[in-house]
């Protein structure tokens, strides 16, 4: 979305205020994972242009006490594109986590 990013952040933090009382210059999800205990998986590439792969580390290194979490990293794609293996993955990681009641 070239040229709508500087928009679209705009509005997500107006949002972000109004909706949920949230200053997201405040919020960093590095922080918020090492609180967390249930199942994670983090799908990134390398070649995201969006969203920098330092971000992805960031939250491994911050998940590394997670025994739950699991992480599929692959060059070669770009932001929102995904592999037969990562439908693969992502359904054996919903079917392995995600238990009826």
């Amino acid at each position: 979305l070239k040229g709508l990013n500087h928009i679209l952040g705009y509005l997500t933090t107006v949002w972000g205020k109004i909706i949920l009382g949230v200053d997201a210059k405040n919020v960093s999800p590095a922080e918020s994972v090492k609180k967390i205990s249930i199942s994670v998986l983090i799908i990134h590439s390398p070649d995201d242009e969006v969203i920098p792969f330092s971000h992805a580390l960031l939250i491994k290194e911050a998940l590394s006490n997670n025994k739950k979490a699991e992480f599929l990293f692959e060059k070669g794609l770009y932001h929102g594109s995904f592999t037969d293996e990562h439908k693969i993955k992502i359904r054996e990681f919903f079917n392995k986590n995600l238990k009826p009641a």
